[in-house]
C-alpha cells in the first residue's frame, strides 16, 4: 500500500515540474514513448517500424531554409503584381483627371 502511494506521488511531482517547466523560444518538447525530447519546433518525426528517430539539424536546417525561400520567392511575386495594379490604377487616375480638366474648360451651351 505503502509503494502504491509513493508511486502516485512521485508522478504527480513529476507531472507538477512539467507543467511549470519553461520551454525555450521557438522550442517544442515532443514525447517519444517515456521521453521527453526538446527540439525545434516543426522537427519532423520519422517512424520505421517500432523505431522512430528525428530528423538531424541539417535536414531540419535545409527544409526549413528551402520554405523560407520559396516564401520569399512568393512575397516577391505578390509584391510585382501590386506594383502593376499600383501603376495601372495611377494611369486610370491619371486619364480621369484629364478628362475632368478638358470638362470643365469646355463652355456650358
Amino acid at each position: 500500500m505503502i509503494f502504491i502511494f509513493t508511486v502516485f506521488s512521485a508522478t504527480a511531482i513529476i507531472a507538477q515540474e512539467e507543467e511549470g517547466e519553461e520551454i525555450p523560444p521557438g522550442m517544442e518538447i515532443i514525447h517519444v514513448g517515456a521521453a521527453r525530447v526538446l527540439v525545434p519546433q516543426g522537427t519532423r518525426t520519422l517512424r520505421r517500424g517500432s523505431l522512430l528517430t528525428l530528423e538531424s539539424r541539417s535536414e531540419y536546417v535545409a527544409r526549413r531554409f528551402l520554405g523560407i525561400e520559396a516564401q520569399i520567392q512568393e512575397i516577391a511575386a505578390k509584391e510585382e503584381g501590386l506594383e502593376k495594379e499600383v501603376e495601372r490604377l495611377k494611369e486610370v487616375l491619371s486619364k480621369m483627371q484629364e478628362t475632368d480638366v478638358v470638362a470643365e474648360e469646355k463652355p456650358s451651351e
